[in-house]
Protein backbone atom coordinates (compact mmCIF):
# COMPACT_ATOMS: atom_id res chain seq x y z
CA UNK A 1 0.00 0.00 0.00
CA UNK A 2 1.53 3.17 1.38
CA UNK A 3 5.39 3.51 0.50
CA UNK A 4 7.38 2.33 3.40
CA UNK A 5 9.25 4.57 5.39
CA UNK A 6 6.88 7.16 4.09
CA UNK A 7 4.35 9.42 5.90
CA UNK A 8 1.27 10.21 3.64
CA UNK A 9 -0.51 13.29 3.44
CA UNK A 10 -3.61 14.60 1.78
CA UNK A 11 -3.33 18.59 0.75
CA UNK A 12 -7.10 19.31 0.41
CA UNK A 13 -7.75 22.61 -1.52
CA UNK A 14 -11.74 23.20 -0.40
CA UNK A 15 -14.40 25.79 -1.58
CA UNK A 16 -15.29 26.62 2.63
CA UNK A 17 -14.03 27.24 5.75
CA UNK A 18 -14.11 23.93 8.31
CA UNK A 19 -16.83 25.49 10.45
CA UNK A 20 -19.31 25.70 7.75
CA UNK A 21 -22.25 24.16 6.98
CA UNK A 22 -21.40 20.58 6.73
CA UNK A 23 -21.06 18.48 3.72
CA UNK A 24 -19.09 15.14 2.29
CA UNK A 25 -15.37 16.76 2.27
CA UNK A 26 -15.81 16.92 6.19
CA UNK A 27 -16.90 14.11 6.79
CA UNK A 28 -14.69 12.06 4.17
CA UNK A 29 -11.87 13.68 5.19
CA UNK A 30 -12.55 13.57 8.72
CA UNK A 31 -12.65 9.67 8.24
CA UNK A 32 -9.52 9.56 6.39
CA UNK A 33 -7.32 11.55 9.39
CA UNK A 34 -7.73 7.60 10.78
CA UNK A 35 -5.16 6.70 8.39
CA UNK A 36 -3.43 9.85 6.68
CA UNK A 37 -2.55 13.50 7.82
CA UNK A 38 -4.90 15.89 6.25
CA UNK A 39 -4.26 19.71 5.32
CA UNK A 40 -7.85 21.49 4.78
CA UNK A 41 -6.67 24.64 2.72
CA UNK A 42 -9.86 26.99 2.57
CA UNK A 43 -9.75 29.72 0.03
CA UNK A 44 -8.35 32.82 1.08
CA UNK A 45 -10.59 35.06 3.35
CA UNK A 46 -10.68 39.03 3.10
CA UNK A 47 -8.73 40.18 6.00
CA UNK A 48 -12.38 41.81 7.77
CA UNK A 49 -13.10 38.06 7.59
CA UNK A 50 -9.88 36.98 9.49
CA UNK A 51 -11.36 38.96 12.17
CA UNK A 52 -14.11 36.77 13.03
CA UNK A 53 -14.45 34.36 15.77
CA UNK A 54 -15.94 31.97 13.60
CA UNK A 55 -13.41 31.93 11.18
CA UNK A 56 -10.23 31.92 13.37
CA UNK A 57 -11.81 28.78 15.10
CA UNK A 58 -11.30 27.13 12.02
CA UNK A 59 -8.61 28.31 10.05
CA UNK A 60 -6.42 29.73 12.40
CA UNK A 61 -5.85 33.86 12.25
CA UNK A 62 -2.01 33.50 11.20
CA UNK A 63 -0.91 29.94 10.65
CA UNK A 64 -2.73 26.94 10.36
CA UNK A 65 -5.28 25.40 13.21
CA UNK A 66 -4.62 21.88 14.75
CA UNK A 67 -8.26 19.94 15.28
CA UNK A 68 -5.80 17.00 16.36
CA UNK A 69 -1.93 15.79 15.66
CA UNK A 70 -3.10 14.58 12.07
CA UNK A 71 -5.55 17.34 11.25
CA UNK A 72 -4.63 20.91 10.01
CA UNK A 73 -6.72 23.45 8.64
CA UNK A 74 -5.37 26.70 6.72
CA UNK A 75 -6.85 29.69 5.42
CA UNK A 76 -4.11 32.49 3.35
CA UNK A 77 -5.43 35.89 3.34
CA UNK A 78 -6.82 36.94 0.10
CA UNK A 79 -5.20 37.59 -2.97
CA UNK A 80 -6.20 40.44 -5.70
CA UNK A 81 -8.02 38.49 -8.61
CA UNK A 82 -8.66 35.45 -6.79
CA UNK A 83 -12.09 35.15 -7.29
CA UNK A 84 -12.51 34.14 -11.47
CA UNK A 85 -15.78 36.48 -11.75
CA UNK A 86 -13.77 39.36 -10.71
CA UNK A 87 -11.49 39.58 -13.29
CA UNK A 88 -10.36 42.68 -14.95
CA UNK A 89 -8.77 44.21 -18.60
CA UNK A 90 -6.10 46.46 -19.03
CA UNK A 91 -3.85 47.47 -17.02
CA UNK A 92 -5.37 47.04 -13.76
CA UNK A 93 -5.78 43.41 -14.50
CA UNK A 94 -2.18 43.31 -15.74
CA UNK A 95 -1.35 44.39 -12.23
CA UNK A 96 -3.75 42.11 -10.28
CA UNK A 97 -2.64 38.85 -12.17
CA UNK A 98 1.00 39.94 -11.66
CA UNK A 99 -0.08 40.26 -7.90
CA UNK A 100 -2.12 36.89 -8.02
CA UNK A 101 1.12 35.15 -9.72
CA UNK A 102 3.35 36.67 -6.65
CA UNK A 103 0.79 35.63 -4.09
CA UNK A 104 0.73 31.63 -5.21
CA UNK A 105 4.53 31.48 -5.21
CA UNK A 106 4.59 32.33 -1.61
CA UNK A 107 1.25 30.41 -0.54
CA UNK A 108 2.69 27.43 -2.12
CA UNK A 109 6.11 28.14 -0.29
CA UNK A 110 3.57 28.50 3.18
CA UNK A 111 2.05 25.41 1.98
CA UNK A 112 4.71 23.13 1.82
CA UNK A 113 6.57 24.87 5.19
CA UNK A 114 3.07 23.36 7.03
CA UNK A 115 3.58 20.08 5.59
CA UNK A 116 7.12 19.94 6.68
CA UNK A 117 5.89 20.77 10.31
CA UNK A 118 3.30 18.12 9.95
CA UNK A 119 5.87 15.57 9.02
CA UNK A 120 4.19 14.88 5.62
CA UNK A 121 7.07 13.63 2.67
CA UNK A 122 4.30 12.07 0.51
CA UNK A 123 1.82 14.36 -0.80
CA UNK A 124 -1.73 13.25 -2.39
CA UNK A 125 -2.83 16.34 -4.05
CA UNK A 126 -7.13 16.57 -3.12
CA UNK A 127 -9.05 19.09 -5.19
CA UNK A 128 -12.75 20.07 -4.96
CA UNK A 129 -13.26 22.38 -7.28
CA UNK A 130 -11.38 23.11 -10.99
CA UNK A 131 -11.29 26.54 -10.04
CA UNK A 132 -8.10 24.78 -7.47
CA UNK A 133 -6.38 23.17 -11.06
CA UNK A 134 -3.72 25.94 -10.79
CA UNK A 135 -2.21 24.05 -7.84
CA UNK A 136 -1.16 20.86 -9.74
CA UNK A 137 2.31 19.97 -10.37
CA UNK A 138 3.29 23.02 -7.98
CA UNK A 139 3.49 20.69 -4.35
CA UNK A 140 5.31 17.85 -6.27
CA UNK A 141 2.25 15.64 -5.17
CA UNK A 142 2.68 11.77 -5.29
CA UNK A 143 -1.32 11.60 -6.54
CA UNK A 144 -3.58 13.45 -7.66
CA UNK A 145 -6.89 12.96 -6.82
CA UNK A 146 -10.33 15.02 -8.12
CA UNK A 147 -13.73 14.86 -6.65
CA UNK A 148 -16.92 16.40 -8.05
CA UNK A 149 -20.20 16.68 -5.71
CA UNK A 150 -21.98 18.76 -8.45
CA UNK A 151 -22.01 19.93 -11.69
CA UNK A 152 -20.33 23.24 -11.33
CA UNK A 153 -21.51 25.56 -13.61
CA UNK A 154 -24.15 26.05 -11.11
CA UNK A 155 -27.08 27.01 -14.16
CA UNK A 156 -30.50 25.61 -13.50
CA UNK A 157 -31.33 26.70 -17.41
CA UNK A 158 -29.11 24.84 -19.33
CA UNK A 159 -26.80 21.77 -19.49
CA UNK A 160 -23.32 23.17 -20.27
CA UNK A 161 -20.64 21.39 -21.67
CA UNK A 162 -17.25 20.47 -19.83
CA UNK A 163 -15.23 23.63 -19.24
CA UNK A 164 -11.83 23.06 -20.77
CA UNK A 165 -10.72 23.80 -16.99
CA UNK A 166 -12.56 20.85 -15.73
CA UNK A 167 -11.41 18.66 -18.82
CA UNK A 168 -7.72 18.70 -18.13
CA UNK A 169 -7.71 18.13 -14.26
CA UNK A 170 -9.87 15.04 -14.83
CA UNK A 171 -7.68 14.09 -17.68
CA UNK A 172 -4.43 15.08 -15.05
CA UNK A 173 -5.64 13.00 -12.01
CA UNK A 174 -4.60 10.17 -10.87
CA UNK A 175 -7.88 9.02 -9.12
CA UNK A 176 -11.63 11.06 -9.80
CA UNK A 177 -14.33 10.53 -7.91
CA UNK A 178 -17.93 11.21 -9.01
CA UNK A 179 -21.25 11.08 -6.13
CA UNK A 180 -23.89 10.98 -8.75
CA UNK A 181 -24.69 8.31 -12.08
CA UNK A 182 -26.03 11.10 -13.86
CA UNK A 183 -22.89 13.36 -13.22
CA UNK A 184 -20.79 9.69 -13.93
CA UNK A 185 -22.70 9.17 -17.31
CA UNK A 186 -21.54 12.51 -18.25
CA UNK A 187 -18.17 12.71 -17.17
CA UNK A 188 -17.23 9.27 -15.72
CA UNK A 189 -15.56 8.08 -19.49
CA UNK A 190 -13.08 10.91 -19.44
CA UNK A 191 -10.73 9.13 -17.15
CA UNK A 192 -10.34 5.56 -16.90
CA UNK A 193 -9.56 5.83 -12.95
CA UNK A 194 -12.94 7.34 -12.36
CA UNK A 195 -15.12 5.78 -9.60
CA UNK A 196 -18.70 6.44 -8.47
CA UNK A 197 -18.78 7.43 -4.53
CA UNK A 198 -22.24 8.89 -3.55
CA UNK A 199 -22.83 10.63 -0.32
CA UNK A 200 -23.61 9.08 2.87
CA UNK A 201 -24.76 9.60 6.18
CA UNK A 202 -22.93 9.38 9.74
CA UNK A 203 -25.40 6.20 10.90
CA UNK A 204 -23.11 5.45 13.72
CA UNK A 205 -24.03 9.08 15.40
CA UNK A 206 -27.55 9.38 13.90
CA UNK A 207 -28.50 5.90 16.20
CA UNK A 208 -27.03 7.08 19.02
CA UNK A 209 -28.53 9.71 18.92
CA UNK A 210 -31.96 7.68 18.45
CA UNK A 211 -31.16 4.87 21.12
CA UNK A 212 -29.95 7.86 23.81
CA UNK A 213 -33.77 9.24 22.97
CA UNK A 214 -32.32 12.78 22.54
CA UNK A 215 -35.09 15.34 23.82
CA UNK A 216 -37.09 17.89 21.00
CA UNK A 217 -34.60 20.88 20.21
CA UNK A 218 -36.56 23.65 22.64
CA UNK A 219 -37.04 25.49 18.58
CA UNK A 220 -38.86 22.36 18.05
CA UNK A 221 -41.61 21.70 21.12
CA UNK A 222 -43.71 24.99 20.58
CA UNK A 223 -44.07 24.08 16.93
CA UNK A 224 -47.59 22.07 16.65
CA UNK A 225 -47.68 18.53 15.03
CA UNK A 226 -47.42 17.12 12.56
CA UNK A 227 -44.34 18.60 11.05
CA UNK A 228 -42.73 18.37 7.84
CA UNK A 229 -39.43 19.12 7.84
CA UNK A 230 -36.79 20.16 5.67
CA UNK A 231 -33.16 20.48 6.81
CA UNK A 232 -30.13 22.17 4.32
CA UNK A 233 -29.66 24.98 3.20
CA UNK A 234 -32.65 27.43 1.59
CA UNK A 235 -31.79 28.00 -2.02
CA UNK A 236 -33.04 28.56 -5.66
CA UNK A 237 -32.85 24.89 -6.54
CA UNK A 238 -35.85 24.34 -3.59
CA UNK A 239 -39.59 24.52 -5.29
CA UNK A 240 -40.71 26.94 -2.50
CA UNK A 241 -43.29 28.47 -4.62
CA UNK A 242 -44.64 24.46 -4.07
CA UNK A 243 -43.85 24.99 -0.56
CA UNK A 244 -46.12 28.04 0.06
CA UNK A 245 -48.96 26.28 -2.13
CA UNK A 246 -48.66 23.41 0.08
CA UNK A 247 -48.75 25.60 3.51
CA UNK A 248 -51.57 27.25 2.07
CA UNK A 249 -53.60 23.73 1.58
CA UNK A 250 -53.01 22.65 4.49
CA UNK A 251 -53.45 25.42 7.34
CA UNK A 252 -53.22 22.63 10.07
CA UNK A 253 -49.71 21.06 9.06
CA UNK A 254 -46.48 22.73 10.01
CA UNK A 255 -43.58 23.53 7.71
CA UNK A 256 -40.40 23.75 9.17
CA UNK A 257 -37.05 24.79 7.75
CA UNK A 258 -34.05 24.28 9.22
CA UNK A 259 -31.27 25.44 7.80
CA UNK A 260 -29.72 28.99 6.49
CA UNK A 261 -30.69 30.80 3.29
CA UNK A 262 -28.69 31.35 0.59
CA UNK A 263 -28.26 35.30 0.60
CA UNK A 264 -27.04 35.25 -2.57
CA UNK A 265 -29.78 33.85 -4.18
CA UNK A 266 -31.31 37.06 -4.93
CA UNK A 267 -34.55 35.96 -6.54
CA UNK A 268 -35.95 33.78 -3.86
CA UNK A 269 -36.32 37.01 -1.67
CA UNK A 270 -39.69 37.66 -2.62
CA UNK A 271 -41.19 33.86 -1.85
CA UNK A 272 -39.04 33.67 1.40
CA UNK A 273 -40.20 36.90 2.39
CA UNK A 274 -44.13 35.73 1.73
CA UNK A 275 -43.26 31.90 3.46
CA UNK A 276 -42.26 34.29 6.43
CA UNK A 277 -45.52 35.60 6.38
CA UNK A 278 -47.38 32.32 6.84
CA UNK A 279 -48.27 31.09 10.43
CA UNK A 280 -47.74 27.41 9.90
CA UNK A 281 -44.09 27.72 8.26
CA UNK A 282 -40.92 27.95 10.70
CA UNK A 283 -37.64 29.06 9.82
CA UNK A 284 -35.17 27.68 12.14
CA UNK A 285 -31.93 28.71 10.92
CA UNK A 286 -28.43 27.26 11.02
CA UNK A 287 -28.23 24.30 13.86
CA UNK A 288 -25.01 22.33 14.80
CA UNK A 289 -24.21 19.60 13.12
CA UNK A 290 -24.22 17.56 16.14
CA UNK A 291 -27.59 18.44 17.08
CA UNK A 292 -29.37 17.32 13.29
CA UNK A 293 -30.10 13.96 14.71
CA UNK A 294 -32.28 15.84 17.03
CA UNK A 295 -34.24 17.72 14.63
CA UNK A 296 -34.90 15.19 11.77
CA UNK A 297 -35.99 13.03 14.81
CA UNK A 298 -38.71 15.69 15.63
CA UNK A 299 -40.01 16.16 11.83
CA UNK A 300 -42.71 13.57 11.08
CA UNK A 301 -42.10 13.74 7.61
CA UNK A 302 -38.39 14.84 5.73
CA UNK A 303 -39.01 17.19 2.40
CA UNK A 304 -36.78 17.24 -0.88
CA UNK A 305 -38.89 19.71 -2.41
CA UNK A 306 -36.55 20.25 -5.49
CA UNK A 307 -37.22 21.54 -9.00
CA UNK A 308 -36.29 19.40 -11.71
CA UNK A 309 -33.67 21.39 -13.16
CA UNK A 310 -30.19 21.12 -15.56
CA UNK A 311 -28.74 21.62 -11.71
CA UNK A 312 -30.80 18.99 -9.92
CA UNK A 313 -30.20 16.29 -12.61
CA UNK A 314 -26.87 16.38 -11.11
CA UNK A 315 -27.13 16.45 -7.69
CA UNK A 316 -27.40 13.37 -4.67
CA UNK A 317 -28.91 15.22 -1.64
CA UNK A 318 -26.93 14.58 1.49
CA UNK A 319 -29.81 14.59 3.29
CA UNK A 320 -31.30 11.31 1.60
CA UNK A 321 -29.54 9.46 3.98
CA UNK A 322 -29.73 10.97 6.79
CA UNK A 323 -33.57 11.20 6.90
CA UNK A 324 -33.72 7.79 6.22
CA UNK A 325 -30.78 6.56 9.33
CA UNK A 326 -33.84 8.33 11.82
CA UNK A 327 -36.37 6.07 10.32
CA UNK A 328 -39.02 8.95 9.55
CA UNK A 329 -41.03 8.88 5.69
CA UNK A 330 -39.38 10.85 2.80
CA UNK A 331 -41.16 12.77 0.09
CA UNK A 332 -39.64 14.11 -2.80
CA UNK A 333 -39.45 15.42 -6.25
CA UNK A 334 -38.30 12.14 -7.98
CA UNK A 335 -34.80 14.02 -9.34
CA UNK A 336 -32.75 11.47 -11.36
CA UNK A 337 -30.36 10.49 -8.52
CA UNK A 338 -33.17 9.70 -6.22
CA UNK A 339 -35.49 7.23 -8.17
CA UNK A 340 -33.22 4.23 -7.25
CA UNK A 341 -34.62 4.60 -3.59
CA UNK A 342 -38.50 4.50 -4.53
CA UNK A 343 -38.56 1.35 -2.20
CA UNK A 344 -38.16 3.74 0.68
CA UNK A 345 -39.05 6.86 -0.41
CA UNK A 346 -42.10 8.63 -1.88
CA UNK A 347 -42.58 10.58 -4.61
CA UNK A 348 -44.14 13.46 -5.54
CA UNK A 349 -44.32 16.76 -8.68
CA UNK A 350 -48.13 18.59 -8.12
CA UNK A 351 -49.42 19.78 -5.09
CA UNK A 352 -52.03 17.32 -5.22
CA UNK A 353 -49.26 14.42 -5.58
CA UNK A 354 -47.53 16.19 -2.60
CA UNK A 355 -50.60 16.32 -0.37
CA UNK A 356 -51.75 13.04 -1.41
CA UNK A 357 -48.10 11.34 -0.54
CA UNK A 358 -47.66 13.61 2.88
CA UNK A 359 -50.98 12.33 4.15
CA UNK A 360 -50.51 8.40 3.22
CA UNK A 361 -47.01 8.79 5.04
CA UNK A 362 -49.38 10.39 8.40
CA UNK A 363 -51.64 7.59 8.39
CA UNK A 364 -50.20 4.41 6.91
CA UNK A 365 -46.56 4.30 8.20
CA UNK A 366 -45.53 1.32 10.30
CA UNK A 367 -42.78 -0.48 11.67
CA UNK A 368 -41.98 -2.38 8.87
CA UNK A 369 -41.35 0.64 6.64
CA UNK A 370 -38.91 2.38 9.13
CA UNK A 371 -36.74 -0.45 9.40
CA UNK A 372 -36.79 -0.92 5.75
CA UNK A 373 -35.42 3.06 5.68
CA UNK A 374 -33.08 2.42 8.08
CA UNK A 375 -31.49 -0.34 6.72
CA UNK A 376 -30.43 1.46 3.59
CA UNK A 377 -29.38 4.60 5.67
CA UNK A 378 -26.98 1.86 7.64
CA UNK A 379 -25.53 0.54 4.02
CA UNK A 380 -24.75 3.88 3.01
CA UNK A 381 -22.57 4.80 5.94
CA UNK A 382 -19.67 7.33 5.36
CA UNK A 383 -17.24 5.02 7.55
CA UNK A 384 -18.16 2.32 4.44
CA UNK A 385 -17.68 5.09 1.98
CA UNK A 386 -14.05 6.28 3.88
CA UNK A 387 -13.23 2.27 3.70
CA UNK A 388 -13.50 2.39 0.26
CA UNK A 389 -12.00 5.71 -0.51
CA UNK A 390 -9.02 4.93 0.92
CA UNK A 391 -8.51 1.56 -0.68
CA UNK A 392 -8.91 3.84 -4.12
CA UNK A 393 -6.53 6.27 -3.14
CA UNK A 394 -3.88 2.81 -1.96
CA UNK A 395 -4.31 1.60 -5.20
CA UNK A 396 -3.49 4.95 -7.30
CA UNK A 397 -0.51 5.36 -5.12
CA UNK A 398 0.56 1.67 -6.29
CA UNK A 399 -0.25 2.32 -10.13
CA UNK A 400 1.39 5.73 -10.18
CA UNK A 401 4.87 6.34 -11.08
CA UNK A 402 5.98 9.18 -8.71
CA UNK A 403 7.49 12.57 -9.94
CA UNK A 404 10.52 13.22 -8.24
CA UNK A 405 10.09 14.46 -4.99
CA UNK A 406 12.34 15.93 -2.21
CA UNK A 407 11.50 15.10 1.01
CA UNK A 408 8.84 17.69 2.72
CA UNK A 409 11.04 17.64 5.85
CA UNK A 410 14.05 19.57 3.90
CA UNK A 411 11.25 22.59 2.63
CA UNK A 412 12.95 24.55 4.59
CA UNK A 413 15.68 24.93 1.98
CA UNK A 414 13.88 25.18 -0.39
CA UNK A 415 13.32 28.87 -2.28
CA UNK A 416 10.73 30.21 -4.46
CA UNK A 417 12.63 29.59 -7.93
CA UNK A 418 14.81 27.60 -7.25
CA UNK A 419 14.98 24.08 -9.01
CA UNK A 420 12.17 22.58 -7.28
CA UNK A 421 9.82 25.30 -7.20
CA UNK A 422 6.63 25.29 -9.02
CA UNK A 423 8.16 27.00 -11.55
CA UNK A 424 10.65 24.52 -13.03
CA UNK A 425 8.16 21.31 -12.39
CA UNK A 426 7.68 21.10 -16.42
CA UNK A 427 6.68 17.50 -16.42
CA UNK A 428 3.11 17.32 -15.48
CA UNK A 429 1.44 20.61 -15.59
CA UNK A 430 -1.91 20.45 -16.16
CA UNK A 431 -1.35 23.40 -18.33
CA UNK A 432 0.29 21.40 -20.25
CA UNK A 433 -2.55 18.82 -20.58
CA UNK A 434 -0.90 16.33 -19.71
CA UNK A 435 -3.34 12.89 -19.44
CA UNK A 436 -1.69 10.58 -16.73
CA UNK A 437 -3.89 7.78 -17.62
CA UNK A 438 -5.42 6.66 -20.99
CA UNK A 439 -9.04 8.03 -21.35
CA UNK A 440 -11.27 5.04 -21.03
CA UNK A 441 -14.31 3.47 -19.78
CA UNK A 442 -15.33 2.39 -16.23
CA UNK A 443 -19.03 1.57 -15.19
CA UNK A 444 -19.72 2.33 -11.24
Amino acid sequence: MITKGKKPGIIAFVPEAWSAVKMSRHHLLDGLAREYKVLWVAPPGYFIDRMRPGFCASSGRRGPLKRSDDFWCYSPAIPAGYRQGHRRKGVVGWMAAAYTKAWRIGFIWKIRRILADMGVDEVILYIWRPEFGWAVGRLRENCLVYHMVDEYSFDPEKDHPISSEELQLIKAADLVLIHSRSLFSKKGAINNNSHLLPNGVDFEAYRRAIAMNVPEPREMQSIPRPRMGYMGYIKRHLDLELLYELALERPQWSFVLVGPVRENHYEIKSIIERLRGLPNVYFVGSVDAADLPAYIKSFDIGLMPYRKTFYTKYIYPLKLHEYLAVGIPVVSTPIENVTEFGEVIAFAETSDQWITAMEKALNEDDEAERSARIAVASQNSWSHRVTVLSRLISSALMKKHPCPSVPYTAAQGIQPGDPHSRTTRQHCPVSKGVQRHPVGHERP
